[in-house]
């Protein structure tokens, strides 16, 4: 009855605040209905999702994430026309995706008009696709894409749910859902939202192949991979990556058709790396035995050392170069490097993190030997240690921020999973986001 009431108050505030915004001629009656569309599908994918662990509380919890997300996205939207003068990608995408949609309207695949690399022209194609049903504005095209990053975000929170029963879930969903770096960078027009929603069904698919390995969730996994080659198929390989090696070290299934249908996933996805290898060689322009890998890492340091936010330091060549790279990949920047209001989330969000990583940390190793019967963690650990090496040569803590929300989901998983005991599940209750401390640091 509480969270029912929750769920009502929230709807009612909305409703008066788009109201109000569209009284003052902040926002326009369409996006107005566009806002409420996605609220109610976002909403209805939220009551499909529950179950007897999260049924109580996750609605309520949603609905308020969305709305975050929609107020990161105002945000951001505000930032590209007030501080930036309108010049950034979003807005090129926009207008691209206006002209295309037209196109599209005729039922014929856009071939002109399209501009810079692979994966900006497909972003394009997909803006324009996503334009096609309706017109928006461009504050209603970063709605359409924050909308699917949350969807992404539901999709992550549902794998953790389904390989982690018993984990504390409200940890996770809290940090899932309310990260900043989560909220507020996949939150405009652009390639962030696309791969978080991407990475999500991935995930989700990951999760739910390793529940007995049925080979009918490769299908939404090879979709949600190629996809994302795409957009940045250095990150396919990742997850092509540790994929492979979380089947490979995790403990097979007892039973036998599920061991051999194991077998057969584990050559398929090696086949696969070698594929992905050869793409992300010719996207970058390296030779695919690595010989001229140095060069290249050199060159991309001296290229993004540079501007306000450039640090120093050293790509991953050798294990003693993890600790440093972990440190700048997903900390940094500290308070004392934060030289506006998203440096400055940016570095509150890597206090809390190291904070919450040193004191579970002796919980963490303690339980890091169950991991072999926990492949989803063990797939969230390669993909974390691969992220962390391939972006130890990006210096621009700029940059590093935007990326990190690609790897953050598989992080917290990380650190909820290994860094509490497992939960037997009890009785739901209806506690807000705001109580969850409590839980986790039980």
């Amino acid at each position: 009855m509480r969270g029912e009431v929750v769920i009502w108050a929230l709807a009612v505030l909305i409703a008066v605040a788009l109201g109000m915004l569209v009284g003052f001629g902040v926002i326009d009656a369409g996006l107005a209905v566009l806002t409420v569309l996605m609220i109610l599908v976002v909403g209805i994918i939220a009551s499909r999702l529950g179950s007897p662990l999260d049924k109580a509380w996750l609605p309520q919890w949603v609905l308020i994430a969305f709305t975050a997300k929609l107020i990161a996205a105002g945000a951001r939207y505000a930032f590209l026309v007030h501080s930036y003068e309108g010049v950034g990608d979003a807005t090129g995408y926009h207008g691209r995706g206006l002209a295309l949609a037209e196109v599209w309207r005729t039922f014929t695949v856009p071939t002109s008009g399209l501009f810079g690399s692979e994966g900006t022209r497909f972003v394009s194609q997909v803006t324009g696709l996503l334009y096609t049903p309706y017109r928006p504005s461009m504050l209603g095209g970063f709605f359409l894409f924050s909308t699917l990053a949350f969807l992404g975000q539901l999709a992550f929170y549902a794998a953790f749910r389904r390989a982690e029963s018993n984990g504390r879930l409200k940890g996770y969903a809290f940090a899932l859902f309310f990260l900043p770096s989560i909220v507020f960078w996949p939150s405009s027009i652009g390639k962030e939202s696309l791969m978080l929603f991407a990475l999500g069904i991935a995930a989700y698919s990951v999760a739910r192949l390793f529940d007995g390995y049925r080979l009918g969730w490769v299908i939404p996994l090879t979709a949600a991979l190629l996809f994302m080659a795409e957009i940045r198929v250095h990150i396919t390989a990742l997850v092509v990556t540790a994929l492979a090696g979380a089947m490979l070290l995790s403990r097979g299934p007892e039973q036998g058709g599920a061991q051999l249908r194991r077998i057969a996933l584990i050559t398929v996805s090696v086949v696969a790396f070698t594929l992905v290898v050869t793409m992300t060689s010719e996207a970058f322009g390296i030779d695919a035995s690595g010989s001229d890998l140095d060069p290249f890492l050199d060159d991309l340091q001296r290229r993004t050392q540079q501007g306000g936010s450039a640090v120093e330091g050293d790509p991953v060549r050798s294990p003693a170069d993890i600790p440093e790279a972990t440190l700048r990949v997903l900390f940094r920047p500290f308070l004392t490097e934060a030289h506006n209001f998203q440096a400055l989330l940016s570095s509150l969000e890597g206090v809390v993190l190291m904070a919450l990583l040193v004191w579970r940390l002796p919980s963490m190793v303690r339980r890091f030997s169950a991991l072999r019967r926990r492949p989803y963690l063990m797939f969230s650990l390669f993909f974390s240690i691969g992220f962390i090496v391939a972006f130890s040569s990006i210096f621009n803590l700029g940059i590093i921020a935007r990326q990190r929300s690609q790897v953050l989901p598989f992080v917290v998983a990380l650190l909820v999973g290994l860094g509490w005991p497992s939960q037997a599940p009890t009785e739901p209750t209806t506690e807000l986001p705001g109580r969850h401390l409590a839980e986790t640091t039980a």
